[in-house]
């Protein structure tokens, strides 16, 4: 099998991004749900930009505190 950049982006990219989600609040993963969906079957084209946010929002969720 040939690895294209979306079964890269499926074995190793989902798999950060959904612990990443894990690590924000409810309230951020309701508003990541409704502009991205759920994350197995969003466009893997947004994947890179989806963990930016995440990394992002964890951030300011921390200094908020």
């Amino acid at each position: 099998m040939v690895a294209t950049s979306e079964n890269i982006l499926d074995k190793h990219l989902r798999p950060i991004l959904k612990d990443l989600l894990a690590q924000c609040n409810d309230g951020n993963r309701r508003k990541f749900a409704r502009i991205y969906g759920d994350v197995e079957t969003m466009d893997a084209n947004k994947i890179a930009y989806a963990i930016a946010i995440c990394e992002r929002t964890i951030k300011k969720n921390a200094e908020s505190h």
